[in-house]
């Protein structure tokens, strides 16, 4: 019985893990050290990214998903090449939201903050490209 107050009172009260975006906020607030009204700003910022980021991502899903769905038709005809057109498109949105995103904090940064900035952007295209995620 002891056992099983201990697992309830666990599970109960340990301390929920943090979301990943607000993390990502609080290390790019701190790298450029941004004061208390310029993390406020980032903070809208950084949630105008995030949805329209989700936005056409959810986009880019259904057309991928559309596009090999193909593969379960009988007929061997190949997917309507629209399909990649429109899927290219959306990934020019993301790079373009993106960079307009990181420009818009740039102008956030004071003169002192424009070095870690700089920094900060080396890191990033660490992480958009992927390269943080390769072995070796």
């Amino acid at each position: 019985m002891v056992v099983n107050i201990t697992l309830v009172m666990l599970f109960t009260f340990r301390p929920k893990p943090r979301m990943q975006g607000s993390n990502i906020m609080e290390v790019v607030s701190d790298k450029l050290g941004f004061s208390e009204d310029q993390k406020a700003m980032f903070a809208e910022m950084a949630r105008d990214h995030r949805d329209q980021m989700v936005a056409l991502n959810k986009q880019e899903h259904e057309l991928t998903r559309e596009y090999f769905s193909h593969l379960k038709l009988s007929n061997q005809e190949g997917p309507n090449q629209d399909f990649l057109a429109r899927i290219k498109v959306i990934q020019e949105e993301k790079l373009t939201v993106t960079y307009t995103h990181f420009e818009e904090v740039k102008t956030v940064c004071r003169e002192d903050q424009i070095a870690n900035f700089d920094q900060l952007m080396d890191d990033m295209m660490r992480v958009l490209t992927g390269e943080n995620n390769r072995p070796g």
